[in-house]
């Protein structure tokens, strides 16, 4: 919800507000809740939203589930969501999607979670089709399917969204069913650098080893694995760990790749070899969640 503006703008909605014009009010309640004012802006974008203000709804439910300027209320969070996804537009369906599947704010319900995902991803390709995607390669709330499973990742990935491409690219290297090596690596590279950190891992490895038949470039693998790491992201910081353990275009240094391990709750260094340095999983399926 933009609610930025000049003073003339930010002094008409409050005055337009007092009126009862509710989208005003749902501007101004929100500018508020910005600008540290909390107890007079979420009860004007509340009302905003029970007067049917959809905007309302899920900028509100974002605030509650952040806890960043407002107090976190996971349960109100879902409800908010929950109402903004039966507006017209269906806004608020896929943060209360991941609601479901992560039981935030009220009870797990994976299959209804995979229902609004597969929705929302038949409306339009983004992220929607990558969460859908991410439940039928983990079977959650269904029979894993990794042909629908790759349906929902190439039509986000076609939608110029870098995690479908990159969730596409590492199961067509890891799952025999759909085994496209020249592709898979091509877009797992491809959606490291267009800023998809679950590719990186794997996109460090290729990089550092030429795995896959990817051209080696020690400094752009090491730069990966930092960013995934970065992100706290388990293979990441394994292939940094071990890249540090075997010396691989840095120092070798024993106690910072333990640290690296231990960091993530990784085996140790006996993992490491030249055709060990891999991440723990090579599918990040759940490694970097659901995206809002």
């Amino acid at each position: 919800m933009r609610c930025e503006g000049t003073k003339t703008s930010r002094a008409q909605d409050e005055e337009a507000c007092e009126a009862g014009h509710q989208v005003a009010c749902a501007r101004h309640g929100h500018r508020r809740i910005l600008h540290g004012d909390p107890e007079i802006g979420a009860p004007l974008m509340e009302e905003a939203c029970n007067r049917g203000v959809w905007d309302a709804c899920n900028a509100l439910a974002g605030l509650y589930g952040e806890g960043q300027r407002l107090k976190m209320d996971l349960v109100r969070a879902r409800k908010l969501a929950e109402r903004a996804c039966q507006s017209p537009e269906r806004q608020g369906c896929n943060r209360l999607a991941i609601a479901l599947a992560k039981g935030e704010g009220g009870p797990e319900d994976p299959a209804g979670a995979l229902a609004l995902f597969d929705a929302l991803c038949e409306e339009a390709p983004g992220k929607a089709c990558v969460n859908a995607g991410r439940h039928y390669l983990k079977g959650t709330g269904t029979e894993k399917n990794v042909t629908l499973a790759n349906g929902r990742f190439e039509r986000a990935c076609r939608g110029g969204e870098p995690a479908g491409c990159g969730m596409l690219g590492l199961v067509l290297l890891h799952e025999r069913k759909v085994l496209d090596v020249s592709r898979g690596r091509d877009l797992v590279l491809r959606a490291c650098d267009d800023g998809y950190l679950g590719a990186c891992s794997e996109s460090a490895r290729m990089r550092l080893l030429g795995d896959h038949g990817a051209t080696i470039d020690v400094e752009h693998g090491l730069r990966d694995a930092e960013r995934a790491c970065e992100r706290r992201l388990p293979g990441g910081c394994e292939v940094l760990g071990c890249a540090h353990h075997l010396g691989l275009g840095l120092r070798r240094d024993p106690v910072m790749a333990e640290q690296l391990f231990r960091s993530v709750g990784r085996p140790g260094p006996e993992n490491c070899s030249a055709q060990g340095l891999r991440p723990g999983d090579p599918v990040p399926s759940a490694e970097d969640g659901d995206d809002p």
